[in-house]
């Protein structure tokens, strides 16, 4: 059987996922973040990859990301994503600039140098546009100033979205 996200992050039968959903909406609990989300996440099979080293705001871009239907992976540092097998079903990347380490330029120069497939996008707390025209050049497919790009964020990653191809009926 098929298994999805669930909302801790864990994964669980795509049937639990949307007994989960419609239980919430006959309770009134439907609109919730993660009800919704995970029932829009085994509706588009839609996945992506988010790399940031600060936890809180891990946890903040994870609900945003979720909050467009998406199920997402997280990641603390480049390294750790790289020590992962390459999933074919992401369709993004999200990745802070300023990591610890492997910054996330350097992991985008990385992933282009290996052909990795899955577009980019680059987001930073303390953006120019030095850093802006360095990610372009490293293969970024987009760049937004955290705090006041969720909106360019969201529009990035739906653009993705659509260059993964159709969605599974």
């Amino acid at each position: 059987p098929g298994r999805d996200l669930d909302e801790e992050g864990g994964t669980a039968p795509i049937e639990v996922v949307r007994t989960e959903y419609q239980r919430r909406r006959s309770t009134g609990l439907g609109d919730s973040r993660a009800g919704h989300a995970a029932y829009w996440t085994v509706k588009t099979a839609f996945h992506v990859f988010l790399i940031e080293d600060d936890p809180s705001t891990r946890k903040a871009l994870r609900w945003l990301v979720e909050s467009v239907g998406a199920s997402v992976t997280t990641y603390e540092s480049a390294e750790q994503f790289l020590d992962h097998e390459f999933d074919a079903r992401a369709c993004c990347l999200v990745v802070d600039i300023q990591l610890p380490g492997m910054t996330g330029i350097e992991l985008i120069k990385t992933l282009r140098s290996r052909d990795y497939p899955v577009p980019a996008i680059a987001i930073t707390a303390l953006g120019s546009k030095r850093m802006e025209i360095e990610a372009r050049e490293a293969g970024a497919f987009g760049y937004v100033e955290k705090g006041i790009g969720e909106h360019g964020l969201i529009h990035l990653i739906q653009q993705c979205r659509n260059a993964c191809g159709p969605e599974p009926k």
